[in-house]
């Protein structure tokens, strides 16, 4: 999705489609460019919250990565956040050992 912002702008529509995500983006993307993603991450309760916060569990369309950026005459900010790929279980265990 693009997004370009205006000096002032007005985001509607029915609910469940999507301004309280198009917000909270914006609010990561600040978080971000003020040192606070770890900040912001925690209260919104962990990275799982960011990326799913639909109703039910996550299936295995649950998004693994996050990308969201920025872009202006000035400079251009991009982020990528997210989980590693799925890995094949069970995985055998290489760290912890008592020996």
């Amino acid at each position: 999705m693009r997004l370009e912002l205006g000096a002032l702008n007005i985001v509607f529509g029915p609910n469940g489609c999507g301004k309280s995500n198009i917000y909270k983006a914006i609010h990561l993307l600040t978080a971000c460019a003020d040192g606070k993603f770890s900040g912001y991450i925690s209260d919104e309760g962990g990275l799982e919250n960011i990326m799913w916060s639909g109703p039910g569990a996550p299936t295995d369309r649950f998004p693994r990565r996050l990308q969201i950026g920025c872009l202006t005459d000035e400079f251009d900010y991009q982020l990528q956040v997210g989980f590693p790929e799925k890995l094949p279980y069970p995985t055998p265990v290489s760290a912890g050992s008592d020996r």
